[in-house]
């Protein structure tokens, strides 16, 4: 439409009305009733099939007969509410697991365990223990988590004392990250470590008055995965990339030349009485009887040996005496070394998870701990 202006003499137009479209539904396809019929025969057999679900995991395949010798896994745990991250055992000869939602598990014979309270739901990565000078047992969990906005890292720590039933969060500042380990030196002095703080710009961390406050100390390193300490400032550092580092002091740092690919970073390190193993994404192992000079050690065993294109990874390791046992995922192993001469022992193992933490018992029998909630012991067995 248009017009003219009585006033000016200007032409104007007026758009047109829009008259809103009417729609009808469509005609159903003559398909869609033959969908219906398919879906009401279905939902029957749907709810059948939901009401067969176990509502836990179903326990681990019994191993076969193959005449070797083998470890014969024992399920004592299985919660399925999450990892656990670290097993070990205190000086009074507890055991102990954490791991994720603040899960705390304890146990006297490593066979009956028992969830105690954590005072958190924050992921739990590390526990350690000492004693004081009444020959108390103190213990130190740590741990931490990423903000949901802002990625952030987050720590804290917490704290039992003597006969205290309960596990309470004594620090998290704000300036302390997520913490993947925890060494004490004594009941006072302690050393804890994990991701970057932008803060504090450190990975390691140092508290004189038992983890109630804490301090950075500062390496020329990043991100620090595992370590394992002689004193206040002196020990052995893998960082998050794999490197291996020698620390003298805080001023002096040594990079460890490791005979190792760079796609295959060390993830472990453990000390043993007789000296430093190494592991990691390899078959490849790394002894070191002073932390210094370093002897490469292929995993391998008279039956079955790791190649190095195959994609196997170590998951856990541990100290026993001058042995070393170390966990290999997927082909579901564990290997015991007595010494860095010795052959390997290579024993199969029939779990649904890799272990995340490996331990050894007074009997000589490992001890797993993983993904669902799981702890295995590990017994000899022949057939």
């Amino acid at each position: 439409m248009s017009g003219r202006s009585n006033r000016t003499g200007q032409l104007w137009l007026r758009p047109r009305p829009v008259r809103p479209e009417r729609f009808r539904p469509a005609t159903p396809p003559r398909i869609r009733p033959l969908a219906a019929i398919m879906l009401a025969l279905c939902l029957p057999l749907n709810h059948r099939l939901a009401a067969q679900l176990p509502d836990a995991l179903p326990p681990p395949p019994p191993p076969t007969s193959s005449g070797t010798e083998h470890l014969d896994p024992l399920v004592y745990l299985q919660r399925g509410d999450g990892s656990l991250r670290h097993l070990t055992r205190d000086q009074s000869g507890t055991w102990w697991a954490v791991g994720d939602r603040g899960m705390i598990l304890t146990s006297d014979d490593a066979a009956n365990w028992f969830a105690v309270p954590a005072g958190t739901s924050h992921p739990l990565s590390a526990i350690a223990f000492a004693t004081d000078q009444r020959r108390s047992t103190i213990g130190w969990a740590v741990g931490g988590w990423y903000e949901p906005f802002s990625g952030n890292s987050r720590g804290l720590v917490l704290k039992k004392a003597g006969n205290q039933a309960d596990w309470d969060v004594v620090a998290a500042p704000a300036g302390l990250p997520r913490l993947a380990g925890i060494q004490p030196i004594n009941d006072q002095l302690l050393l804890a470590w994990g991701d970057w703080s932008t803060t504090w710009d450190a990975s390691l961390f140092t508290s004189q008055d038992g983890g109630r406050s804490w301090r950075p100390m500062r390496l020329p390193i990043g991100p620090i995965h595992a370590a394992h300490w002689l004193g206040p400032s002196s020990g052995l550092v893998l960082d998050t990339a794999g490197q291996l580092w020698r620390v003298e002091s805080p001023d002096r740092v040594v990079r460890c030349n490791l005979d190792r690919p760079d796609d295959q970073p060390a993830r472990h390190i453990v000390r043993s009485r007789s000296g430093w193993w190494v592991a990691g994404d390899s078959p490849l192992l790394h002894y070191s009887s002073d932390g210094t000079n370093w002897q490469t050690i292929r995993l391998t065993s008279d039956d079955n040996p790791l190649s190095m294109g195959a994609p196997r990874r170590i998951t856990a390791a541990t100290a026993d005496g001058d042995a070393v046992w170390l966990a290999s995922w997927p082909e579901g192993r564990l290997w015991r070394l007595a010494s860095s001469n010795s052959t390997a022992e290579a024993f199969p193992i029939h779990t649904r998870f890799p272990p995340c933490s490996l331990a050894v018992t007074d009997d000589g029998e490992p001890l797993a701990a993983g993904p669902a909630g799981s702890i295995h012991r590990f017994r000899r067995q022949t057939g």
